[in-house]
């Protein structure tokens, strides 16, 4: 026996197995199909159609006696996903063709489709009057809440691109891509956006390097476009229990002046090897800038009316190298031995955040006591009980967030016998400054700095920060709780 409420206490793990059940259950269905046609000797039609069906269905279980449904008497919840995605992917492809002498021309041309649909049905229910029947009909009816969520999305895509060649050893490659979407104002979801490479084997053209090496050098510029969560840009309607019933707005405003957001990237590298092929290196160069990019949920005024919005505006500002290096000292008939080791650094910074709005606070990332992150445009800032510190008094920000990857690994055959083993090291390094209000709270001395430095992350924690490849910006301005 304890002093404990009931809701203190902490259950039996045999009578959770038993009683709290969480359960769930997919069944998928996925085929798809392939056609291939070739009309003419210069070039072939490809089709191919993808379906992903599935539902979902999940349980929950809090039986009237445990620790968390003894308030409540018992608590159940039912919820169905039934998600259907179509894509569709249409190529007439150009074989190469013999322009001249020296110069070959390939290409293709496409269209894409990608149409998705989710429908969530879900019901709760508290108070139940048999302890030991699990059903929605064992609910009180003055408790339970059921709704109907259905999320809809297309996209549709046409593409192209030419590659032309001078005597196989310089390639230009050319890109372009219009995507229609559902998910931005009718007036801006027409996007398009380019990309071009080349590449350039310089062991090939020029014969004194070829006899000691294999030289390739490439380069690239692509843009890249992004639409939106579906219903980003206009609120939906749901059901409402206050006086009056019927319809209304939930928290997330509209904005009709959403528009698609855009990546621009540059890369530049180079691949060698030499001693048939023993010793290679692969090395590249890259730096990426997102400008206009959607950053979900982001906390407005409440006088609006609404409390979350998704608004353009964010820029990152990405760079880094990576480089791979291999060796094999041994190659026989029967035997290899091959080594590959690995280093990559990035850096990345958020430049700017939505400037729509003049200041948002991240609801749900407190840093001590009453004092909140927040943000506003070339800014960060803290908040104390709904007053702004200034940066003298408190400071806390990713300033400039970097990330360094270092792996190795080596596989060794024999005959029929393989064994390979890898190691990977990462550091991801974090700033953090306070002063003034918070090391006063902490009893540290006045102006005291305290720099914590992240060490030895595992290899997914780079995508945490703003990494070479970023996702979004949201998680430097907020998300509601």
């Amino acid at each position: 026996m304890t002093n404990l409420a009931q809701s203190g206490e902490t259950d039996n793990p045999y009578f959770s197995i038993s009683r709290n059940k969480i359960d769930s259950r997919t069944i998928r269905f996925f085929p798809n199909l392939g056609l291939t046609v070739t009309p003419f000797s210069w070039g072939y039609l490809k089709t191919n159609i993808g379906v992903d069906n599935y539902t979902n269905s999940n349980i929950l279980v809090r039986h009237p006696e445990s620790a968390v449904g003894f308030s409540n008497n018992g608590i159940l919840d039912n919820a169905v996903d039934v998600t259907r995605n179509i894509n569709t992917q249409t190529l007439f492809n150009i074989n190469r063709q013999n322009l001249t002498k020296n110069f070959t021309l390939s290409g293709l041309v496409g269209h894409s489709l990608s149409d998705s649909k989710s429908t969530v049905n879900a019901e709760s229910g508290r108070n139940w009057l048999d302890p030991n029947f699990v059903s929605i009909n064992n609910t009180d009816v003055a408790t339970r809440f059921a709704r109907t969520s259905i999320a809809q999305r297309r996209l549709v895509s046409v593409f192209g691109q030419a590659q032309l060649g001078y005597k196989d050893l310089l390639f230009l490659t050319a890109t372009g891509r219009n995507d229609w979407t559902s998910t931005i104002p009718v007036e801006r979801n027409s996007f398009f956006y380019p990309a071009i490479q080349g590449s350039f084997i310089l062991s090939d053209a020029v014969p004194s390097i070829g006899r000691h090496m294999t030289l390739k050098l490439r380069s690239s510029y692509a843009q890249v476009g992004r639409d939106a969560r579906p219903y980003a840009y206009r609120p939906v309607l749901e059901s409402k229990t206050t006086t009056g019933g019927g319809y209304g707005y939930g928290f997330t405003g509209p904005n009709l002046g959403l528009k698609p957001e855009f990546a621009e990237s540059r890369e530049n590298g180079f691949e060698m090897s030499m001693f048939d092929d023993r010793l290679g290196l692969d090395a590249t160069y890259y730096a990426k800038e997102t400008t206009d990019q959607i950053v979900n949920d982001i906390r407005g005024s409440y006088g609006t009316g609404f409390i979350l919005f998704n608004l353009n505006g964010a820029k990152t500002r990405n760079t880094g190298y990576e480089v791979v290096a291999r060796a094999m000292p041994v190659r026989t008939a029967n035997a290899s031995w091959e080594v590959i080791a690995n280093y990559e650094q990035a850096k990345g910074r958020v430049v700017a955040l939505p400037n729509a709005l003049p200041e948002s606070y991240v609801s749900d990332t407190w840093l001590y006591g009453n004092i909140r992150n927040g943000v506003a445009p070339q800014a960060v800032h803290a908040l104390h009980d709904g007053h702004v510190l200034s940066e003298e008094r408190c400071r806390a920000a990713d300033h400039r967030p970097h990330h360094r990857l270092a792996g190795a690994k080596h596989e060794l055959r024999r005959c029929r016998l393989r064994s390979s083993a890898a190691v990977d090291d990462g550091r991801n390094e974090q700033l953090q400054v306070q002063e003034g209000h918070g090391v006063d709270a902490v009893g540290l001395p006045p102006r005291r700095r305290c720099l914590q430095r992240h060490a030895a992350l595992p290899h997914d924690a780079r995508s945490h920060h703003a990494d070479a490849r970023p996702r979004n910006a949201a998680h430097h301005s907020g998300r509601a709780a």
